[in-house]
């Protein structure tokens, strides 16, 4: 059974294979040089909103900082 792509191309279900995939990936880290990068996961799930405090008092445009604060006092989470 063959799967239908993004752009029409057709993929077998031995593409999708996990075993495999995972053993090309780690041929090519290895082909590659990856086990000498440090790489990191940045992506902190930071909200903005939670810590207005620290920042609010750097925020130089006065129509901003008013348009921040009138969001929080109606309790707005954007």
């Amino acid at each position: 059974m063959d799967l239908l792509a993004d752009r029409g191309r057709r993929v077998s279900l031995e593409e999708l294979n996990t075993s495999r995939l995972l053993a090309h990936a780690r041929q090519q880290a290895v082909k590659r040089g990856l086990d000498d990068l440090l790489i990191v996961d940045v992506d902190g799930h930071h909200y903005e909103n939670e810590c207005f405090d620290e920042f609010l008092p750097l925020i130089e445009n006065e129509v901003l900082r008013q348009l921040i604060l009138a969001g929080r006092a109606k309790g707005d989470r954007h």
